[in-house]
Order: C-alpha cells, then sequence, then structure tokens
C-alpha cells in the first residue's frame, strides 16, 4: 500500500476529513504533528511528534523518522504545516514545493512585498507592529486608506479579517485583531508574525 506523510496541527478541525479521504483512497498515512513528544504514543494515529516553530528543525526530524518507509509524498495541510511538509520533502527527494515560495505564499506581508517587486499590482498596505501606542495608533488611523481592511499576517480562513471604513471603525478592528493575536490559543503558535498586523487598502470584488 502507497504511504503518504500527512502533517497536521494538533489542534485541526479537519484532521479527521484528511484521514478519512486517505483511507478512502488506500493510502496508508504517516501522521505527524505538533503534539508533545510523552503523548504522541497514546493519540490516535501515533504521529511523529515535532515542534513546528522550528520549520528546519521539525523536517529533519520528520525525515529521519519516515525515511525508512519511503513515503511518497509529504502534505501539508494548512498554512502552519505547509512550510515543515516542503522542507521535510526536499530532504526526503519527493516532489515539492520550493520552500521559499511556501514561506511567502502563508505570509500576507511577504507575498504582497514579493507581487510589488515583481511590478504586479498590489493594494496599497502597510504592516504595522501589533502593539501601538496611542500616538501611533492615531498616526495609523490619520494615514490609513479608506475604506480598508485589518488583517493578520499568518491566520487562515478569514480569521480576524475586518474591514474599516472611517477612523473610528479601524480603531476597533485593529483593537480586536491585537487582542487575537494575544489569545492563547493563537500565540502559542510563536510566531513572529504574530506581533504585526497588515493594514490594506480594500478592494472591490
Amino acid at each position: 500500500m502507497p504511504s503518504v506523510v500527512l502533517v497536521l496541527p494538533k489542534s485541526g478541525y479537519r484532521n479527521d476529513d484528511f484521514l478519512a479521504a486517505a483511507k478512502h483512497l488506500g493510502v496508508d498515512v504517516i501522521a505527524a504533528s505538533d503534539v508533545c513528544h510523552q503523548l504522541a504514543d497514546i493519540w490516535e494515529h501515533a504521529p511523529v511528534a515535532l515542534r513546528f516553530r522550528d520549520a528546519q528543525a521539525a523536517a529533519d526530524e520528520l525525515a529521519r523518522g519516515v525515511r525508512e518507509r519511503r513515503p511518497l509524498a509529504v502534505v501539508g495541510v494548512d498554512d502552519l504545516t505547509a512550510l515543515v511538509a516542503a522542507l521535510a520533502a526536499a530532504r526526503l527527494r519527493l516532489p515539492h514545493n520550493p520552500a521559499e515560495a511556501v514561506a511567502a505564499a502563508r505570509s500576507k506581508a511577504l507575498s504582497r512585498a514579493r507581487l510589488r517587486e515583481a511590478d504586479l499590482p498590489v493594494p496599497r498596505f502597510e504592516v504595522v507592529p501589533r502593539e501601538l501606542s496611542g500616538t501611533d495608533l492615531d498616526a495609523l488611523l490619520r494615514r490609513a486608506p479608506y475604506p480598508c481592511v485589518v488583517k493578520p499576517l499568518v491566520l487562515s480562513g478569514s480569521r480576524g479579517v475586518i474591514r474599516a471604513n472611517d477612523v473610528e471603525e479601524l480603531r476597533s478592528a485593529f483593537l480586536r485583531v491585537a487582542a487575537l493575536l494575544r489569545s492563547p490559543d493563537v500565540a502559542q503558535r510563536r510566531d513572529p508574525d504574530l506581533e504585526r498586523v497588515l493594514i490594506e487598502e480594500f478592494v472591490p470584488g
């Protein structure tokens, strides 16, 4: 039976769907996840336990753990796991997306910077620290392009994306997004991009 490595976030609400799809296709799943090593053996699918916050180290550990099983692919299922999957696939000499492309695709700031560098149309945007003084926040409110959208840099599924049509709406939206990024379930990712927020010109459509 062919085997595929699925890199799954420990709290991913779609994990069961991916595992069910693999079973339906007759694929043997080698699960890898950011569960702690002490709990990995009692997790339902006994995953390879990784620490996603260091993608390079996680990829090294994953490649070592699955090499002898000769998987056909390493697949990340969301923005958090895609980079680890790409790096591990490269180490195993399996087809994969370039790590640089994955990093750009999962970061709203980096992707927009790359598009702008390539002279492609990009909405006006600014990346600002999550923690702003009252003076700095007031300055942001004055210079922002209205209507605009406040976005976390790395969360997916439109989580924390809020449109603001004027100064007061932007103030409220920014404070809400900052609070979201401080929340324990988000902060546990320990991603540096959680310290910053994207303010972007609204594009209809």
